[in-house]
C-alpha cells in the first residue's frame, strides 16, 4: 500500500483518479484541506484546514462494489475505538455517528482503468474541529473525547488497514457488526428512498444489506435511500 500526502488538494477522490489512470493500484491519498471536497450527490464536504483526516484509500476490485461502503463503514468504528477510544454507531449506508451526531462521511466510486477495475473509498473524519458552521449537526474525536486529539495524518495507516482487513471478511460478518451498531435501531424514522418517502421503525439490516423499515404490518427492505 502506497501513501501519497499533501497540504492542499482539489480532492483526495479525484487526486486517486488520476493516480490511478498512472498506473498505482493500491494506495492512499491524504489532504490536509480540500478546496472541492465531495460528500454525498450533490453535497460538498466542509473541513478544516488541518483538523480532518480526508482519505482516499483505492484498491483493485475483488467483491461486489455496493460491499465496500459497508466495509469502510466497519473499519472506521474499529479504527476509532482503537485509536481514539470511541464507541461510534453505523448509519445506514454512508455515515459514521457518534452520540447521535455524524463524525464521518464515506463516498464510494468504481473505476475502470485499462480494462481492469478498482474502488476508491472516500472517508473523511472530523478529527480536531472544535466548532462546525451553523446548521452542520456534526461532531469530532475530540469534541467526544478530549484525551484524544491524534494528528489526522497519523491516523491514515491504522485506518487503511483495517479497511483492508475488512475487505477481507465475508459480507455477512460485515453485515452483522452493522445490525448491532445501526444507527437508529429500534426508532423511528423518515426516509426517502426515489420519490417515495417510507416511515416506521429501523429494524435492521438484511442479508443483501438493504435497510429493514417496519411500518405497521409491512416491512420495506430499502436499497437505497436518505434518512430525512
Amino acid at each position: 500500500m502506497e501513501y501519497f500526502f499533501y497540504n492542499v488538494l482539489d480532492s483526495t477522490m479525484t487526486e486517486a483518479d488520476r493516480l490511478l489512470s498512472m498506473g498505482h493500484t493500491s494506495f492512499c491519498v491524504i489532504a490536509d484541506t480540500q478546496t472541492a471536497g465531495r460528500g454525498k450527490p450533490g453535497r460538498s464536504w466542509h473541513d478544516e484546514k488541518g483538523g480532518s483526516l480526508l482519505i482516499s484509500i483505492a484498491v483493485p476490485l475483488e467483491r461486489r462494489p455496493e460491499e465496500y461502503s459497508f466495509a469502510a463503514g466497519l473499519a472506521v468504528i474499529n479504527m476509532l475505538k482503537k485509536n481514539c477510544g470511541l464507541e461510534c454507531s453505523l448509519k445506514w449506508v454512508n455515515d459514521v455517528y457518534c452520540r447521535n451526531r455524524k463524525l464521518c462521511g464515506i463516498l464510494c466510486e468504481q473505476k475502470l482503468k485499462d480494462g481492469k477495475a478498482y474502488m476508491i473509498a472516500g472517508i473523511g473524519i472530523n478529527v480536531l474541529e472544535k466548532a462546525f458552521p451553523e446548521g452542520l449537526d456534526a461532531t469530532s474525536v475530540v469534541i467526544e473525547n478530549p484525551s484524544a486529539a491524534p494528528a489526522p495524518r497519523s491516523l491514515a495507516e491504522p485506518l487503511a488497514e483495517e479497511f483492508l482487513a475488512a475487505c477481507r471478511l465475508p459480507f455477512g460478518e460485515i453485515l452483522a457488526v452493522w445490525d448491532d451498531k445501526l444507527y437508529m435501531k429500534g426508532r423511528q424514522a423518515a426516509i426517502k428512498s426515489g420519490n417515495t418517502l417510507y416511515s416506521g421503525v429501523v429494524d435492521g439490516i438484511d442479508a443483501g444489506g438493504r435497510l429493514l423499515l417496519r411500518g405497521g404490518k409491512e416491512t420495506f427492505a430499502l436499497s437505497s435511500g436518505t434518512f430525512i
